[in-house]
This record gives structure tokens, sequence and C-alpha cells, in this order.
């Protein structure tokens, strides 16, 4: 065999076999591809021959010829991601230069089909016919009041988050002292925060029961018992006089969110969680903390009034106003959560900022995402070596790759999920409601989990969207999720107390920006500079300065002492 690599040095290479006794009966021939996807699965396959050495001999060479530079680090631009963002650019510093013109995807009677891909592509959308015949649709904040007059809330954006009761008519009627933001669609005017009552998770039963009485969830959730029973558990109100409303911020839920308005018109503002490159640019997610990080420039600006709810994927922040002009009393919203479908083709395309955010740093969301490539219910011990990676996608292929087509489809995934003893956390129903209703109920909710976490993971790894999972495709997912969650843990093992651990955490990003972001050809479009590292180097001294350490110390509940760094695995 006569090879030359990429530097134009030629090799030849010389095999000898030793002849079989017989000869093999005639086979198909799967190519050298089909070889490489199977390599280290063969035993399994009962694939074994001097004839497969050589292919994978070959197949090596080849690769050596033909390097191919994996960068994880880089992101599909938003623009070309998000059809409603094309031609969008944009304004840094936000002074309302204009309203932002990006159409928001409104929708009615909408399908299963329409709704699952929205979801599942992190599309924020309206459905304008969502809530119309709901029990709760037009109620007025007296009525609350008057049906739940215990009912305990807080007042968001007071001192201390004081709390009040239904009850207590001063809050439907008198507007309280609020905070003002030049960056808030308000322009600076002052805006009086919401009433938020966490029914959900903050009333008695008793009371909660009662609520969901008049309950019911939305229409395109009636096919689907997983969906409709989170709904039916997770709510909670939102009150807002004119004049009220929320500055621009990040919820700290990992899943969709659901917004659906009951009485009165509000208006939205909201755009993608901002490029974060690295631990440096992290940014306090919650309430004017983009406004005081610069990094607010809204793309869309719309409507929603009753019986219409607005949906959102994790991660995209948003303020809101209830302008007096459209509404001449307290106006009442409701939001939840759902996980069936997961917003797994999002996740996966802008992962390398969600991993610098609070969603990572603050609430854990990463653990309940690792398993769309690895599926595996336990976190697996992140790691930048090829090799291992590929023995991780190779061993996945030989369980799930029934009919060894080179790729994964929902069929194979579904039937993997629902026998393999590796994967009995994807048939665990364990939620909140999961002890209120039957075991019939139960084994349905299992079989949508199944169904849904299957379509979850070809949305996640499926990069050509041709509805199935190639090798190539779950490894270079494997692989970004790696190279992210390798330089996660060892950045949150450092002391954010040291400067010198300060220095290593510049280190460590300046490493995996050039490896894995701007690369060997040093794209400007990807490539960050000598000076912006040093500038990042004298605007901070130390990591407890930063909002994702903040963030990760809150998490922990203050009681990780940061002069004793977290050790992990020495590896990394």
């Amino acid at each position: 065999l006569s090879f030359m690599n990429g530097s134009g040095r030629e090799w030849f290479f010389f095999f000898f076999f030793q002849a079989e006794d017989g000869i093999r009966d005639a086979q198909e021939s799967r190519g050298l591809g089909d070889v490489y996807k199977r390599q280290g699965i063969n035993a399994e396959y009962g694939e074994s021959s001097a004839m497969h050495m050589l292919a994978l001999v070959m197949l090596a060479l080849a690769q050596a010829a033909q390097p191919s530079e994996l960068l994880p680090l880089r992101e599909t631009p938003k623009q070309e991601y998000f059809k409603p963002l094309t031609g969008h650019e944009p304004v840094f510093p936000w002074r309302h230069q204009r309203v932002p013109a990006a159409p928001i995807i409104r929708r009615t009677n909408l399908t299963r089909t329409e709704f699952e891909a929205l979801v599942r592509s992190g599309q924020p959308f309206v459905v304008d016919d969502c809530a119309e015949k709901w029990p709760l649709r037009d109620w007025k904040c007296e009525d609350f009041g008057k049906n739940w007059p215990s009912g305990n809330m807080k007042a968001e954006y007071s001192e201390g988050q004081q709390r009040t009761t239904l009850g207590d008519g001063r809050w439907w009627r008198e507007l309280r002292k609020g905070d003002r933001q030049k960056q808030h669609l308000s322009e600076g005017a002052m805006v009086a925060g919401p009433y938020i009552w966490h029914v959900k998770d903050e009333e008695p039963l008793e009371t909660k029961r009662d609520v969901q009485t008049h309950w019911t969830s939305p229409y395109f959730f009636n096919q689907t018992a997983a969906n409709w029973l989170e709904a039916w558990d997770s709510f909670e109100f939102w009150f807002s006089l004119p004049g009220g409303g929320a500055f621009a911020h990040s919820d700290s839920y990992c899943e969709m969110t659901i917004s659906a308005q009951l009485s009165g018109v509000k208006t939205w503002r909201l755009m993608m969680f901002p490029e974060v490159q690295n631990v440096f640019e992290s940014f306090e997610s919650f309430d004017t903390g983009v406004y005081r990080a610069n990094k607010w420039s809204p793309e869309y600006e719309f409507e929603v009034g009753p019986g219409q709810c607005f949906l959102f994927p994790p991660g995209y922040m948003h303020e809101t106003l209830v302008k007096p002009s459209q509404n001449p009393e307290c106006t009442v919203a409701t939001t939840f959560q759902f996980n069936l479908p997961f917003p797994t083709k999002y996740i996966r395309n802008f992962l390398p900022r969600l991993f610098s955010s609070h969603l990572v740093w603050a609430e854990n969301c990463h653990s309940r995402w690792e398993a769309f490539h690895s599926l595996s219910g336990t976190p697996l011990r992140p790691t930048i070596e090829m090799s291992e990676l590929e023995a991780r996608v190779a061993s996945l292929f030989a369980q799930i790759d029934s009919n060894r087509d080179k790729h994964l489809d929902h069929r194979e995934l579904v039937e993997f999920l629902s026998q393999s003893k590796t994967t009995r956390w994807a048939r665990a129903v364990r939620y909140s409601w999961s002890h209120q209703v039957s075991e019939e109920k139960q084994r349905q909710v299992q079989q949508e989990q199944l169904e849904s976490r299957a379509a979850d993971t070809i949305s996640y790894n499926d990069m050509d969207d041709d509805g199935e999972v190639s090798f190539d495709e779950l490894l270079a997912s494997t692989h970004q999720w790696n190279v992210l969650n390798h330089k996660f843990h060892k950045l949150k093992r450092l002391n954010p107390r040291s400067e010198a651990d300060t220095k290593k955490a510049l280190a460590i990003e300046k490493e995996y920006h050039d490896k894995y972001r701007c690369g060997s050809q040093h794209d400007p479009r990807w490539c960050m500079g000598e000076d912006y590292f040093k500038a990042l180097e004298r605007r901070v001294q130390h990591l407890a300065e930063l909002q994702a350490y903040q963030d990760l110390y809150a998490e922990q509940g203050g009681d990780e002492d940061p002069d004793e760094p977290e050790h992990e695995h020495d590896e990394m």
C-alpha cells in the first residue's frame, strides 16, 4: 500500500496475511466509512478479520492525509439560525434608536407537528387562540382577591421582596413606587414591579387544589398527558397594574416556558441571550443586569392580549410593560413550564454561550441536557481525548444501531430507551405530580417520554436535518459537549480569591479559544486578538468579581469556601 501524507512524504506499507482454511461466503462490501463507524464494536457485531484491520489502517492514514479541524466553540450566527432575525444587526449601547423590527411568529389552530418543530428549534412564538376558552379568562385582579383572600404573594422589585395577601385590596388599586431604567421600553419612566403568586410551591395544598379546579391547559397539550399535568401543577400568576412591568432578565428555567395572558394587554421586548465567549464576560442575567452590562439590544417587540400565549426557550431575555393607554385596570397573566419536547436543536446550536451563562453556573441545567448526546442517566467524566470520545460513540452505535445502516433512527432510539438496562432513567416518571395520578396514566406518560426523548435526541444531534443521527454527527455533538464541560470543570475548581488562579483562568480561556474557536487558520471572524485578553487581565483582579463565580457559590448555598478550591480529575 502506497500512501502520501499531508507533508508530501510518501509511505509504503506491506501486509502479510495467513490464508484461512476454506473460503468465506461472499458479503456485500460496506466501505471504509462503515468500518470507521464500527471500529471498537466489531466483537459484538461479529466482524473481525485481517481485512478489517487493513481497512482501519487505510482509513486512519486517509484521515491523516486530510485532517479535519474541529472547532466546537463556533456558533451558528443567530441571524442565520432564526429566520425572523435575518438581517438583524444589534445596536450597542441601546438608546431606543429604533423599534425592534423582527416579526414574532404567531399561530392559531396550532398543530402538534408545528408545535414540536417550533419548540425543538427554540423559536419564540405566540399562539393567538391558546387560552380563549379558559375558565380564568378575563378574571380581574379583584376576582382573585375575593376567591382566595389568604393567598400570599410577593411584590417584585420591592425592598426585601415584601409580601402581601390577595385579599388586601390596596395592591390592585394603588400603583406602588417602582424603579426607572432608561433602556427599558418605558424609556426611563417609573415602572412598578408585578406581584407574583406562586401557587405551585408556596400555597397550602388545599388552596392549590381549589385553584386547580379553575385551571385548564392549552389545547395543544390535550394529546400529551405529561405536558397537561406539568402545566396543571406548575403554574403561577403575575398581576400588573397600568404602568407596571418587568425589567430585562433571563429566567432560571432549563426548559420551555409559557406565559398566558388572561386579562389586559402586555407589551414584550426580547432578545437571544447575548454571546458570552468566556467566563470573564459573564454578567448578571436577572433584572437590569443586562442593561448594566451594556448587552441589551432587543430583537422583537409585540403585544400579547387576553387568551393569547407566548412561548420561549431557556435563556431568552425579555422585558415587559403594561401600558396605561391600553389597560385601565390591573392585568393578569399566568406562567408555567413543560418538558415535551425539549428545545434541543436550539441548545445544541448555542451551547457555547449557554455554558457560560447562569443556566449552567447557577442552575445546573447541563445536568439535564447532557443525556441528549450521551444517552446516559449519570454524568460522564469530561475528556478532550478524541480516542475516548470515539469509543463512547462507537459503544452507543453498537447498542442502538440494530439494522447496522450506520445511522440511528427514531425506532432504534425508542427501542434502546425502552429496553436497555442502562436507560432506566429514561423510563422513570419523576414529577411532583407523579404520585397523584393512576398507574395507567403513569404508563402513558412514560411512553410519551420515550417517544419525545428519542425525537429530542435526533433533533439535538442531527445537523443535516435528514431525520437520523450519523456516527460523525454524534461524535461532533459529543466532542462539543466535552470540550465545554472539560473547560467548565477546570474553571470551577479554581480559587476565586487567588490572583494566581485568576491568571490560570485567563490562560484556560485563551487556550480553549485558540484551539476550539479561532483555529489554525486564525479567521478574524472568530479570533480574539492578544489585546482582547490583555484587556481582560487588566479588568479582572479576582475571579470573585465575575458573575459566574458568584452564581456558582450562590447555587451551592454559600457553603463553599472560595479559599478551598474543588479538586476534581487531575487529568483536566
